[in-house]
């Protein structure tokens, strides 16, 4: 059997996503009124933005709904209940409603706007990342999705005036943004190619080397600003985290990537005669050490990221210690080299901190107006997690580890009315007892707390019309998805300017 990384997400049960469950998490904990007010965008009623949405459910057996559309919040919460999707997609805003589509003629129905969304997907790092591959994560890697929001909100916000960026973890993997502006939602497609283009530093898929060339463009603000904030991330993530310097099928990742081939074999020749002085061996060996460790081992190997076989007592991992030999060495070189060569070191070292850690962005999910989204709330099917939104502060302290699932809900819920039964059970054999007081001398006292247990049983009794989401860790989610949706009228009769692309 296949082990897991530590503390990495795995399938539930099949029992924990069953058409069972999704009915009562449509039901209890789906936020209706604010998901579509937040489509709605209007506080003038029903809007085209929401009867001529495209919505595409996919039911049991895979079975693939396109299409849907709906007249109110009653339609689309009749609708999503009675079907019951295992997934819902978000599309465009069409010129009549999605769900005329079969009744007028091919070209006839036309996308008009959409969110400008992008899709961060940790698959796309598994060239650079050591602790897990495909559809698993950990602590280790999700680090690459913090720099990733905090990068691309910041230059929306900074650079294009998009003020409304909603990021929802995507319930195994990865990350969506939905920016709602209303300007980005009625960018046409060149324009979202447009931004894309901007936005893409790495270039070149699986057999392209060198991925970030920054060339003339080193001074773009974009550039300077985006590689200030993956300098704070770099060492933490690649070289403590993912301790990238520590074994050749890492360093020659970064080797590789250095101006001259013989700095590489250098530095190869160098760390090699290193590991095997100190006895370390190739990381396929020290993965079946991790696997045949304790639980608790395990544990602490994923929290203390320094810790590792080179040295647990030192303060530097080995590969934060070969970074600053290598920067010192490319240093060094660079002021020695003839005028000839064009090479800067700052220019590499940049380069090489932009490629292990600029977000990997999906250009076809972000650049046509007809593609859909996995919508906000969702239950992802392999995970049983739900689809929450991370706000702007929780960037660094978000852990997918954590979110909800089903059935972790409904359990909460099963606690949370268990203790309220329980202290309700207490609260009354109380008053029992008390009535059943005969003690004339403390007449007057029992009044009082006669008095104080019915205050807390009329609490107790408004404790019963709760409802069953403010029983669950959801609830906070819930609040910052309101907090999100409540705000995008306001920005956007704030912001006049228009841009062009």
């Amino acid at each position: 059997m296949v082990q897991q990384p530590p503390n990495s997400t795995q399938s539930p049960d099949l029992s924990e996503v069953s058409p069972l469950h999704m009915d009562q998490f449509y039901r209890r904990f789906f936020p209706f009124p604010m998901y579509y007010k937040w489509l709605n965008y209007s506080s003038q009623g029903v809007s085209k933005n929401i009867k001529n949405r495209e919505f595409s459910f996919t039911i049991q057996n895979d079975i693939y709904i396109r299409y849907q559309s709906f007249n109110s919040e009653e339609d689309l919460k009749r609708d999503v209940i009675q079907k019951c999707p295992n997934k819902i997609d978000i599309g465009a805003v069409y010129n009549i409603a999605p769900k005329l589509a079969k009744t007028v003629h091919a070209g006839v129905m036309k996308p008009l706007e959409k969110e400008l969304v992008f899709d961060i997907d940790m698959t796309d790092y598994d060239e650079i990342r050591t602790c897990c591959s495909g559809g698993d994560i950990c602590k280790k890697c999700w680090g690459w999705m913090s720099v990733a929001m905090k990068i691309l909100d910041v230059t929306l916000k900074e650079d294009f005036g998009f003020k409304n960026n909603l990021f929802v973890y995507s319930g195994r993997r990865g990350v969506h943004c939905w920016v709602c502006d209303e300007r980005a939602r009625l960018l046409d497609n060149s324009a979202r190619k447009a931004i894309v283009g901007y936005l893409t530093l790495i270039k070149g898929g699986a057999q392209q080397i060198r991925k970030v060339i920054l060339g003339d463009g080193k001074g773009h603000p974009h550039v300077q600003r985006s590689l200030k904030i993956a300098n704070k991330y770099f060492k933490s993530i690649v070289l403590e985290s993912q301790d990238i310097l520590k074994y050749p099928s890492g360093w020659n990742k970064i080797l590789e990537l250095l101006p001259n081939p013989e700095f590489g074999k250098h530095f190869d020749k160098l760390w090699t005669k290193e590991n095997n002085k100190l006895g370390i061996t190739s990381i396929k060996e020290e993965k079946k050490l991790s696997e045949n460790s304790s639980d608790g081992e395990i544990e602490k190997m994923d929290v203390d990221s320094s810790d590792n076989s080179y040295s647990k007592n030192s303060r530097k991992s080995i590969s934060v210690e070969r970074w600053e030999q290598l920067e010192k060495y490319l240093k060094d070189k660079n002021s020695k080299k003839s005028k000839e060569s064009k090479w800067s070191s700052n220019t590499v070292l940049s380069e090489i901190i932009l490629q292990f850690t600029y977000p990997r962005l999906d250009e076809n999910v972000s650049t046509h107006l007809n593609h859909l989204l996995k919508s906000p709330f969702c239950i992802h099917p392999k995970t049983g997690k739900v689809c929450v939104p991370i706000a702007a502060h929780e960037f660094d302290k978000f852990d997918p580890m954590r979110v909800p699932t089903v059935q972790q809900l409904l359990n909460e819920v099963d606690s949370y009315d268990a203790s309220i039964s329980l202290e309700k059970k207490i609260v009354s054999d109380s008053a029992n007892s008390q009535k059943e007081h005969k003690d004339s001398s403390v007449i007057g006292e029992g009044k009082e707390e006669i008095m104080q247990t019915e205050q807390v049983m009329s609490s107790n009794s408004a404790q019963d019309s709760i409802p069953d989401v403010e029983k669950t860790s959801l609830k906070k989610y819930i609040r910052s998805f309101e907090t999100f949706v409540n705000r995008i009228p306001e920005l956007d009769a704030k912001l006049q300017d228009k841009l062009s692309f």
